[in-house]
């Protein structure tokens, strides 16, 4: 496959195994995985890295709760150990966060199930949590909600990153010197892609 870069110059002419187009947390984890793989990665970036949705995004690690309803338990599993793997190996930027859900009596769940989902929840990620509220103080939420209803509350834990783009910026280091032949090219559109070449993974 023949690949033309705007603007061109030092990558003019190289090879690599793979070609990453898009550098948000996902492009660039992905050419990380690829470089620490032993495969010559070009990582290519037509703006800055980590600008567009990665700067605009929520910032939680979730582990996949919203799979688990329906039924997607290997995903839910993946999602976990990624979340907890970077909860171990990112503590300075990744940190636990504590959630409230919130349930009234007309929302269409079951209370009892929804229960069971989150204990499921919690057992699958493999670590204590330190989400629970106690009783007393969910009632006290449910009362100031509002006295004229009933609620049903339920705390959970799952992660976030306040900063991804100081998360983006470590991994987009380990992708440019973990394989000596990987690179990185920002401000760099993808203008044309041809060729059959298999070196070429896209």
């Amino acid at each position: 496959m023949t690949l033309a870069v705007k603007p061109r110059g030092s990558i003019d002419g190289q090879h690599f195994h793979v070609v990453v187009i898009g550098g948000g947390i996902n492009g660039v984890a992905v050419a990380r995985e690829c470089a620490r793989g032993g495969k010559s990665t070009l990582l290519i970036e037509q703006n800055d890295f980590a600008s567009g949705v990665t700067s605009r995004s929520t910032r939680i690690i979730h582990g996949g709760l919203r799979y688990l309803e329906h039924g997607e338990i290997g995903l839910v599993r993946e999602s976990l150990r990624e979340r907890e793997r970077l909860l171990r190996e990112r503590s300075h930027l990744v940190h636990p966060l504590h959630f409230v859900l919130l349930l009234n009596q007309n929302g269409g769940r079951n209370a009892m199930k929804v229960r069971a989902g989150l204990w499921l929840y919690q057992k699958m990620s493999g670590r204590k949590t330190t989400a629970n509220l106690g009783e007393m103080e969910l009632k006290r939420i449910e009362r100031a909600l509002d006295a004229g209803k009933r609620w049903s509350l339920f705390s959970y834990e799952d992660a976030q990153c306040e900063f991804p783009e100081r998360l983006v910026a470590e991994w987009l280091t380990e992708a440019a010197t973990t394989f000596d032949g990987s690179r990185v090219a920002v401000s760099a559109a993808v203008v044309d892609l041809g060729g059959s070449n298999t070196d070429w993974l896209v």
